[in-house]
């Protein structure tokens, strides 16, 4: 199911999120057919995270991911050797539980950034303060 509201680049058919050195991130898996193999993609660290309907979005302002809460863990048998690879080499793997808990803290610590900032509305810009 695409997202509506958001624009995204990659809806994977399983994820699971890790740590790779200091970087959060996600690792995605799509499951081929026939004349097209399974695929895989390890994204460079989550920046930013957002929740709607059952999905986790995944930075939004790149490469963005739609992940679904039900197909955590779900990774195809060849694509399960690649993250058997890329284990090995120092990703962390998170359960689900954790990697769900993980998600939602970033959620809750953008929106607490974000009602900490005191906007006024009323306010007009001069365009003439740009030059």
């Amino acid at each position: 199911m695409y997202h509506e509201k958001y624009k995204v680049d990659y809806i994977p058919h399983g994820w699971v999120l890790g740590w790779l050195k200091n970087d959060l991130r996600v690792f995605c898996s799509w499951t081929g057919g026939y004349l097209d193999g399974d695929s895989w993609r390890l994204n460079s660290e989550v920046r930013t995270v957002d929740f709607d309907d059952g999905e986790y979005i995944i930075n939004k302002d790149g490469s963005s991911y739609q992940l679904s809460v039900m197909n955590y863990g779900r990774i195809s048998a060849y694509n399960h050797s690649v993250l058997s690879n890329i284990r090995n080499r120092g990703f962390n793997v998170m359960c689900e539980a954790d990697a769900f808990s993980k998600l939602e803290d970033l959620i809750d610590r953008a929106k607490e950034l974000v009602e900490g900032i005191d906007v006024d509305l009323d306010e007009t810009l001069d365009p003439e303060d740009d030059k």
